[in-house]
């Protein structure tokens, strides 16, 4: 999930529709945990894909989201095999297409 919320805040700008609000059930997770909400950013790797051209940019992040999705995917089904009772579920999240084309030519 901090990996996941992390690409998130990262990506926020550079594709389309906001990562951070399609992850929102991360935070309400955290909440009802009673822990702090992860909202770390990458600001190197932000600074480093903002120097690039917009299609390039939103490229990379979405490449970076779908990698962080798919562990996601992996890390939830394995917590809801195992978790106590009294945690909650892991967090569905509706993933996006960040890009409607695979190279991101819209941006």
């Amino acid at each position: 999930m901090v990996e996941l919320k992390r690409a998130g805040a990262t990506c926020e700008t550079f594709v389309q529709g906001s990562p951070l609000t399609v992850m929102s059930g991360i935070d309400a997770y955290f909440l009802a945990l009673k822990q702090p909400v992860p909202n770390s950013i990458d600001q190197r790797a932000k600074d480093s894909i903002g120097k690039l051209i917009k299609q390039h940019a939103a490229y990379i992040c979405s490449t970076k989201l779908v990698k962080a999705q798919n562990n996601y995917i992996r890390a939830a089904a394995t917590y809801m095999e195992s978790k106590p009772a009294e945690w909650p579920d892991a967090p569905w999240i509706d993933f996006p297409q960040w890009c409607q084309d695979p190279a991101c030519a819209e941006y």
